[in-house]
């Protein structure tokens, strides 16, 4: 008798959990054909400003991974350093590491911006990125053009002094712009 029940208690939690797993799955494959289906936002064709004064536009040909930042965020110059590190490692020589300031001048970037990272410091006069205001923000762009992904904040402190965990995060959104394999 014991045994009998047993086995319906057995067959019931199996017949759950492979209804369960049904559902999961099925919720699984929508999402994944939703993105697949979705359309990729691309980087808008804009004309920034080196601090030399010369104008770049920023190409759709190379991976890149660029942080929005504006000289009074205290946060964004945190990550900023962190981006500085990452970009100088060598690990990945196939892709930009941009800072664009999204709201001051050129004066006023090029007396916040650090001498270490004034080459891949820009500057976006004309406000063409206002859609991105909320800083700092870091955009992964492929080399296709498309946004991949943007993260608000996501300095060290968020990886509570973790700054391993920090690098396989970031390596694994450079790996997918990038189209790294290994």
């Amino acid at each position: 008798m014991l045994s009998m029940n047993l086995k319906k208690g057995f067959s019931l939690l199996y017949l759950i959990c492979l209804i369960g797993l049904i559902i999961l799955f099925g919720f699984a494959m929508s999402v994944v054909f939703t993105l697949i289906n979705s359309e990729k936002e691309l980087w808008p064709d804009v004309s920034l400003t080196k601090l030399s004064g010369e104008t770049l536009k920023l190409e759709p040909d190379r991976a890149k991974v660029i942080h929005l930042w504006h000289a009074d965020c205290e946060l964004c110059f945190e990550e900023m350093a962190f981006l500085e590190r990452v970009a100088r490692s060598g690990r990945y020589p196939q892709v930009d590491v941009w800072f664009i300031n999204i709201d001051d001048t050129v004066e006023q970037t090029t007396a916040a911006a650090y001498e270490l990272w004034r080459p891949r410091v820009l500057v976006d006069e004309e406000r063409q990125l206002a859609e991105y205001s909320e800083v700092p923000k870091t955009l992964f762009i492929s080399t296709a053009g498309e946004l991949y992904s943007a993260v608000n904040a996501f300095t060290l402190s968020t990886f509570e002094g973790h700054s391993e965990l920090a690098i396989g995060w970031i390596d694994s959104y450079i790996r997918a712009i990038a189209e790294i394999d290994n």
